[in-house]
């Protein structure tokens, strides 16, 4: 039964029972899925759609969207896999460009000091959908992956604490800033569960969590500035309990949603053990060719240094096997130790022209400007690129109409449509 120290004892109990119930009855279900359903529980699931007037949004179809003042053409599946009945697509474009616009003005309020607590879940998403747009607008598309922003003063991350659905979560990204003695590292959780029927609590590419954490400015992790590390998930993960508590961060009890939650996070965690950031994803994993061919370098290093006087420690740390590819250093780390290697006189103009050509591989595949700060192929935003327009030029909300009751296919789509017009009627 899965447990959790930020839940609180008054009212907790029962709901880490009923939590238990559902990851017995989820888990199940899932390797039912995996095991022999999986298609049959596809199909299931697209009758299902039809009947009650979901649209599915194909994979190849774009939509426009302005972030911080630029026209910028997205993959549909930004907002979601299906439009909900009577809702249209143009309807659901609207929501989700108040979303950006809507995260974009709060971020500005965050900065000015103006931002109203507690952090609501619509807010939560807001920032999310704006973020997630400007990285996309400024990075590519992709649907999975992490960023960094700065966060001078915790400004943005305290402001999500103040959530009433915020809770400290166990996780296994960069693990060195989650272990500083006064816990402010530990990694924080929001979980939304709307799909596109809720804009509410709508994340962008059908996530339903937002995790973060501050990745502290720290002369040991080389890092210059506190920032903020995000990354969004499709399942939360409020039944894994942090290593290191902050006795000043949020907590909340368990809900109905946290079962199904930790099965679907255990399985996805399972899936994607051993993998690198493949194509398509910006992950602050550090790609597996680099990573060997670094090792490679290291190997070399150590075997020029062996037997010779005067190799201090620093150099003998840096050289040693892996030194670099924690999940908190990276990048960063690895750029700083190739200046040094170079540096020296203790090694070959042969394994310093090895260090050279991976150099001129970052060079390529890293902006200059953000190696001080990354730690594998996340996406960096600067501050420019977060607030780079006055609260009074962003543009108020659009209209949009509310749903209709949908028809869907079918007279079983039919005889839903007259039942919901009834119970509406009725109330």
């Amino acid at each position: 039964m899965p447990s959790n120290q930020d839940a609180s004892p008054a009212n907790s109990g029962l709901k880490k029972v009923r939590v238990g119930f559902h990851v017995a009855g989820y888990t199940l279900r899932t390797l039912g899925n995996l095991v022999t359903f999986n298609q049959g529980g596809k199909l299931v699931s697209k009758i299902s759609d039809a009947v009650q007037g979901y649209k599915r949004i194909p994979s190849d179809d774009k939509t426009t969207f302005n972030v911080g003042g630029t026209s910028v053409e997205f993959p549909s599946r930004f907002m979601g896999e299906k439009i909900p009945p009577g809702k249209t697509k143009g309807e659901l474009v609207r929501e989700v460009q108040n979303k950006i616009n809507a995260g974009e003005r709060l971020l500005n309020k965050i900065e000015n000091g103006t931002a109203t607590p507690p952090c609501t879940v619509e807010n939560m998403t807001d920032i999310m959908t704006y973020l997630q747009a400007r990285a996309q607008a400024e990075h590519g598309h992709h649907s999975e992956g992490s960023m960094s922003i700065p966060d001078p003063g915790n400004r943005i991350k305290s402001f999500l604490d103040t959530s009433p659905d915020a809770y400290q979560r166990k996780s296994s990204h960069i693990g060195e800033f989650q272990n500083d003695s006064d816990g402010m590292g530990t990694q924080r959780g929001i979980d939304a569960f709307g799909r596109t029927k809720n804009p509410k609590e709508m994340l962008p590419n059908n996530m339903k969590t937002v995790m973060y954490g501050t990745m502290k400015q720290s002369e040991t992790l080389k890092m210059g500035e506190n920032r903020l590390w995000l990354k969004m998930e499709p399942h939360g993960a409020w039944a894994f309990s942090p290593k290191v508590n902050d006795p000043n961060g949020p907590k909340r009890a368990a809900n109905a949603h946290d079962g199904k939650a930790a099965v679907g996070h255990t399985f996805s965690f399972l899936e994607t053990r051993g993998q690198g950031s493949k194509a398509g994803t910006r992950k602050e994993r550090i790609p597996s060719d680099i990573a060997k061919e670094w090792k490679a370098i290291q190997k070399l290093a150590r075997e020029e240094l062996k037997g010779k006087p005067g190799v201090s420690k620093e150099m003998s740390d840096m050289v040693r096997e892996g030194e670099g590819l924690q999940t908190a250093r990276g990048v960063r780390f690895i750029s700083s130790y190739m200046e040094e290697l170079q540096k020296s006189p203790q090694f070959s103009e042969a394994m310093k022209e090895k260090v050279a050509n991976l150099q001129s591989r970052f060079a390529e595949e890293f902006p200059r400007d953000t190696l001080n700060v990354r730690i594998g192929n996340e996406v960096i935003l600067k501050g420019s690129d977060l607030r780079p327009r006055g609260e009074d030029r962003i543009p108020p909300p659009i209209p949009v109409s509310k749903p209709h009751v949908a028809t869907g296919i079918g007279s079983l789509g039919k005889e839903a449509a007259e039942v919901g017009q009834k119970r509406s009627q009725h109330f």
